[in-house]
């Protein structure tokens, strides 16, 4: 048996289907919060750690065949999550195919980059968790909140309108399914709850991204406070 995940752990790092494209293309548009710059750091994060990944043209037409994979991946909360309707997601996800293809096809970046790229990713995801939490109040989604369906009990972060992704994915630890992106937010959450030489340049010695993160953890915990309360880690 371990054998046999070891083998498919190695098969995915070589291989990209185009299930697993679709994945990537739906989470880079989901954790990018609705940023194309946070989107493009993610698809080159994801190609730092796949760099043997590549998008074949003649996949493009299963890619572009979104419909069923919204339909899908509905019970992901895909339609709650993008309130401007499904005519603009797929409009959206047909335009990150290109995207992907120039960014996955294109040579890999330096492995001495990561922390960087990760620094950047860090940062943009602090302020959309921001712009959402604090600037606007809620995202504008379903009333679920992770107090009335934590984990276990049909919680889909998706339609929660007090949605953390760094609260969340980092230091909470929840995953999305997909490895890719759990190694991303496990390693940011190595580096937050670490106070690493990385989280102390990029959060720590910079007053307003530190106290955007200090706020969105005040908000996250206020409207979760009976499920959980995290560390505001001195900021």
């Amino acid at each position: 048996m371990r054998n046999h995940e070891a083998a498919q752990r190695e098969a995915r790092k070589q291989t990209l289907t185009v299930e697993m494209a679709r994945q990537v293309m739906f989470y880079s548009f989901y954790f990018s919060q609705g940023t194309p710059e946070i989107q493009e750091n993610l698809l080159q994060y994801i190609h730092l750690i796949r760099p043997a990944w590549r998008l074949p043209t003649e996949n493009w037409d299963r890619l572009f065949a979104i419909v069923p994979a919204i339909e899908r991946y509905a019970d992901l909360g895909f339609h709650e999550f993008f309130k401007a309707g499904q005519d603009r997601i797929i409009e959206e996800l047909d335009a990150i195919v290109p995207y992907m293809y120039l960014i996955l096809n294109s040579e890999a970046a330096d492995p001495a980059t990561r922390n960087e790229l990760v620094g950047e990713i860090i940062v943009g995801i602090i302020g959309q968790d921001y712009r959402y939490l604090v600037e606007q109040g809620r995202r504008p989604k379903a009333e679920v909140t992770y107090t009335a369906q934590h984990p276990g009990h049909g919680f889909n972060p998706m339609i929660d309108p007090y949605l953390s992704h760094f609260c969340y994915y980092a230091l909470l630890g929840n995953t999305c399914g997909v490895p890719e992106f759990d190694e991303l937010y496990a390693e940011i959450g190595t580096h937050a709850k670490g106070r690493t030489a990385l989280f102390e340049e990029v959060i720590v010695q910079h007053d307003v991204t530190r106290e955007k993160l200090r706020d969105v953890i005040a908000v996250f915990n206020l409207q979760n406070a009976d499920i959980v309360n995290i560390d505001n880690m001195n900021l």
